[in-house]
């Protein structure tokens, strides 16, 4: 259990450093405009990944089971899209609905899982 609390930990810390990273360094250098996904998507892949690892090392650390099944992982991504995609224009004018968004929450879920399958066959 210990094991899997660390490990849960260090994949919400990596998301954290990569979008620290993201948006103090690679956004304000020119070359990000080469790179339209670093640019405007890699935060919201980075955001199911972290949600997910977060939740998962709060069931761990509750000495509940931690694996979060693809059916539960597709839900809430579905509902994170609804609200950070399109009721999020109605918190925040400046906000623009974008498919791409989306697929880049449901490919962090995606993302996730793969990484749930890794840290459950190493356990």
């Amino acid at each position: 259990m210990r094991k899997q609390a660390i490990k849960y930990s260090i994949i919400s810390i990596s998301c954290l450093l990569v979008f620290f990273t993201n948006n103090l360094c690679f956004k304000k250098l020119d070359i990000s405009y080469s790179y339209p996904f670093i640019r405007n998507h890699l935060n919201d892949t980075l955001a199911t990944v972290f949600l997910f690892s977060c939740i998962a090392l709060l069931r761990t650390l509750r000495k509940r089971r931690s694996y979060i099944n693809f059916v539960t992982i597709l839900a809430v991504c579905t509902v994170a899209s609804i609200m950070w995609e399109y009721v999020a224009q109605f918190v925040k004018p400046e906000s623009t609905f974008d498919y791409i968004d989306i697929l880049c929450y449901f490919m962090g879920g995606a993302i996730y899982h793969l990484i749930q399958k890794i840290i459950s066959l190493s356990s």
